[in-house]
């Protein structure tokens, strides 16, 4: 009787199977990353939403404003500061009052440096102003950004020698408009479809003598020593390219959009500046746009969305010191980069 003999794959076979595993691997690649880049955006902007719904929520019971640590704290029993109206805080404020998670404050499309807050303290919070601290508003050592400058909030493992400060995580992803000045205004209820709250952070733009208002062209990111905060600047990896920022925003009657440029077509503002009758004109979410005067004292009027990451509490009129915020006019040095309000990918 003839016994068969087991017969294997010839190198041949093995070959094209091999081959076409790499192809179908190749062809398969980039649908996943696609469809994992996709489902980051749609959980991106449910946070977003999620955080948005919850000022909305805080504003029924104050007054229709959104969280302000000064008013908040205005006995100074959680820190005493001057400066209490940074990122951190307004978050912290949110998530005191379980309105909100720590986790809910972290993008999964994270590109930077946040971490969700795991030790967040409900109650006697460590470093508060007053020593046992029961009275407290806010945990003060949220941090909204990595660089936070608490000045006297008692945020622990602030760098405290001289130099360049140890590296940190932050526990947030996401920027918010500025709450004073002709801002303030829009830091509420408003239900105001135009206006721009809250969101995914941005870079660095160049404003030139005739900006981008109506769309004809785009704005340009900044290059040179800057490029670090814009054309290389980690946000544009956040849900964007290379080259190019797109993010979820929220706007003032709730609703989000994934927008695919900084100044889209539902971000608008009131131009008055040289104009007979104002128009609106689009808003790039990342520029201080100064069509609305040049001078320190401008900042009290223009109410363009200025999206950023504060980290250290935007002062109230009665201490700033010398002239009317004269801080904005500085917010970014031109030469540098550094700021002492807001934080940028790349410092």
């Amino acid at each position: 009787m003839k016994t068969g003999r087991n017969r294997g794959f010839t190198l041949i076979e093995l070959l094209v199977v091999i081959a076409i595993i790499a192809l179908l691997v190749g062809i398969l690649l980039p649908a996943l990353g696609k469809a994992r880049k996709n489902a980051q955006q749609l959980k991106d902007g449910t946070q977003v939403r999620g955080i948005m719904q919850a000022m909305v929520n805080w504003s029924s019971d104050n007054r229709q404003k959104f969280p302000v640590p000064s008013q908040a704290d205005a006995n100074n029993q959680t820190v005493a500061s001057n400066f209490k109206n940074r990122t951190g805080s307004i978050i912290s404020l949110m998530v005191w009052n379980q309105t909100i998670t720590p986790e809910l404050c972290v993008s999964p499309a994270e590109a930077g440096k946040a971490v969700p807050y795991t030790d967040y303290q409900y109650s006697n919070p460590v470093g508060v102003a007053i020593q046992q601290g029961k009275y407290a508003v806010y945990d003060p050592r949220f941090l909204g950004s990595p660089l936070d400058d608490a000045d006297g909030e008692g945020v622990q493992n602030l760098p405290t020698a001289v130099g360049t400060p140890p590296a940190r995580t932050a526990n947030n992803s996401y920027a918010h408009n500025c709450i004073e000045g002709g801002r303030k205004a829009n830091w509420s209820s408003t239900l105001n479809a135009s206006q721009a709250v809250f969101g995914n952070r941005g870079p660095l733009y160049d404003q030139t003598a005739t900006p981008n208002f109506q769309g004809g062209e785009s704005w340009l990111l900044k290059s040179g020593a800057l490029s670090r905060y814009g054309a290389s600047s980690e946000t544009l990896f956040i849900h964007g390219s290379e080259n190019k920022w797109e993010g979820n925003i929220a706007f003032g009657d709730v609703h989000v959009e994934f927008v695919l440029q900084p100044d889209p077509e539902t971000a608008t503002f009131v131009d008055r500046q040289g104009q007979t009758d104002p128009v609106n004109e689009r808003d790039n979410l990342f520029v201080d746009e100064t069509n609305e005067g040049t001078d320190p004292a401008a900042f009290q009027t223009r109410k363009n969305a200025l999206l950023r990451i504060w980290k250290k509490g935007i002062p109230v009129p009665a201490i700033a010191n010398s002239g009317p915020f004269p801080f904005l006019e500085d917010y970014v040095n031109a030469s540098t980069g550094s700021s002492e309000y807001i934080w940028m990918d790349g410092q």
